[in-house]
């Protein structure tokens, strides 16, 4: 019984940590986010933001935060995406001179 129960107490606490590093990781991307300006080098972006988490290469439409810039015709080559805690991600995009043409926050339903 005692070895049970110390099973499942290492288990809550490794919850609990992932979920700890998780929020803290959020935490730094945010803030390093809202730095994120257009003509930005993704150099730059990869310093403050870390590597993204998945990278896309199709990018149908641009945005700027909250507002809609239109549809994509060859200007973002990819973006890059980090996922939010506890849900969304923070999407960066780049042309292909590898500079920042698009940002905006996406809320998973």
């Amino acid at each position: 019984m005692k070895k049970l129960l110390a099973t499942l107490l290492l288990i809550l606490l490794a919850v609990i940590g992932l979920a700890m590093h998780k929020r803290s990781r959020s935490t730094h991307r945010r803030a390093a986010f809202a730095q994120v300006q257009k003509g930005q080098a993704e150099a730059t972006v990869l310093a403050a933001m870390g590597q993204p988490d998945q990278v896309a290469t199709f990018v149908p439409h641009l945005w700027w935060e909250g507002s809609y810039v239109g549809p994509n015709r060859g200007v973002a080559t990819k973006e890059y995406q980090y996922a939010a805690f506890p849900i969304g991600e923070w999407v960066i995009g780049f042309d292909a001179a590898g500079t920042v043409v698009s940002k905006y926050y996406k809320q998973s339903p």
